[in-house]
């Protein structure tokens, strides 16, 4: 984290330098396994056809995903993502290194898809769903 190059917020603000915790201090890391967890096993919601995706449209991605594209190779069903260890250095996956170069790491990360529709434009995205949204946290405002 201090290197200024790489990393050059966190070096700027010395992040490379917080105290380092004691680990019988420590009440957060002995938890991460229980959260993570619980993490995976949030089912992904289920689109609806016709409201969260168009059908045909939706075959002719799959046909992509699946065949030209390879999509599949890593983002595997059900998981929509790769089974067991999904990091990666640039080499092995044939693509530059622009965004692994500004992980500590240097690797990426094949991205879990499963519930893409929501984040992208499905259900959070809804007009509908805004509007109540705003009206319960107005609601809840008024109420305090």
């Amino acid at each position: 984290m201090n290197n200024a190059a790489k990393f050059p917020i966190a070096a700027a603000n010395g992040f490379g330098d917080l105290p380092h915790i004691d680990p019988d201090d420590d009440l957060i890391t002995k938890k991460l396994p229980a959260l993570q967890f619980y993490q995976l096993a949030i089912p992904a919601p289920a689109p609806e056809a016709g409201t969260d995706f168009d059908p045909a449209a939706a075959a002719r991605g799959d046909e992509l995903f699946s065949g030209k594209a390879k999509c599949n190779n890593c983002h595997v069903e059900p998981l929509w993502t790769e089974p067991g260890w999904n990091l990666h250095k640039p080499a092995e996956i044939g693509i530059d290194s622009f965004e692994a170069d500004r992980a500590p790491d240097g690797v990426y990360k094949t991205m879990n898809l499963a519930g893409i529709f929501v984040r992208e434009n499905g259900l959070f995205m809804r007009l509908r769903t805004k509007v109540v949204t705003i009206m319960m946290a107005a609601l809840q405002l008024c109420s305090t």
